[in-house]
């Protein structure tokens, strides 16, 4: 799996979680976002933190270590700036 292909998953994940909620737009902030990520992850996205980020409006980010692929640990959308 290349760095562009672990992005597009990731993003194409959070933003199934965004339109499951109540038909938000994408453009929905996300306020705060806790990942647990496996090293390879962790740094493809680390790569192009401003671009994803900047692709899923989220404020802050944290990431977290694990031996797994990943987790959505919380995600908590900004719906007052929606």
């Amino acid at each position: 799996m290349n760095d562009v292909t672990i992005r597009k998953a990731s993003i194409y994940d959070l933003r199934d979680i965004q339109e499951l909620n109540n038909d938000l737009s994408l453009k929905t902030p996300i306020k705060n976002l806790d990942l647990s990520l496996n090293n390879e992850l962790k740094d493809a996205i680390n790569k192009s933190i401003k671009d994803f980020k900047a692709t899923l409006f989220i404020n802050n980010l944290i990431i977290n270590d694990c031996d797994f692929n990943y987790k959505i640990n919380k995600i908590e959308l900004d719906l007052e700036t929606k």
